[in-house]
């Protein structure tokens, strides 16, 4: 009933399984005292709380709800509901496996599995499978354009097909820049919607941009 503050779904269940085996332990007459469980519980909580948010918000939130999206994107109503059902059966037996893998071995799982790279090689792997999806989103969802165009004596050019010659979806990758940007330097994420919705209302209705139907 103490404080107990980490992820608790992927990785962190792990302390539960460690914990949960040495109260065993000290039920049984082992030389395992409150204050050791309490003290390995308390010093795991930062480091597998950072593991755990890494795969949770870096890895599985945007690979599968991102393929959810582009799904529901194509009015497929199965995007959503694939994406929910994969993602409850992924945290599900995963915390699982991390649950009873600390219970069996106890303290030293944590260290055999920080030890032997297993973790940061999962985590490299699915950051790059990640990073591959939301780009491939940024680059067929963000589907905007400018009508612009200027004329040279008595033809014209429009300004978006001299932007396609250099590399198609330049304004695109423009605003998804712009979009990190403001999220690295801590912008409000309410504030950065509010502003995409000013900017491309106001970029409509003003001719400067427009939408790829």
């Amino acid at each position: 009933m103490v404080f107990y503050n980490s992820e608790v779904f992927t990785v962190g269940p792990i302390i539960n399984g460690i914990a949960c085996s040495m109260e065993e332990a000290r039920a049984n007459g082992e030389n395992v005292s409150a204050e050791d469980i309490n003290a390995v519980r308390t010093g795991l909580m930062g480091p597998v709380a950072g593991i755990g948010d890494t795969i949770m918000q870096g890895i599985l939130f945007p690979i599968l709800f991102g393929i959810g999206c582009s799904m529901a994107l194509d009015k497929s109503f199965l995007g959503p509901i694939l994406s929910f059902v994969v993602f409850e059966a992924l945290i599900f037996g995963c915390g699982y496996f991390m649950f009873m893998t600390g219970y069996k071995q106890g303290k030293s799982s944590l260290l055999k599995i920080l030890k032997n790279g297993t973790i940061d090689r999962i985590i490299n792997s699915f950051s790059i499978v990640g990073l591959m999806v939301v780009g491939s989103m940024a680059a067929t969802r963000v589907t905007i354009n400018t009508p612009l165009a200027f004329s040279i004596g008595e033809g014209s050019t429009a300004i978006q097909s001299v932007l396609d010659s250099l590399a198609p979806g330049l304004i695109p990758l423009g605003i998804t820049l712009l979009v990190w940007w403001m999220l690295r330097k801590k912008v409000n994420t309410v504030w950065i919607i509010v502003a995409i919705f000013l900017v491309g209302i106001l970029g409509y209705y003003t001719g400067i941009l427009g939408y790829v139907g």
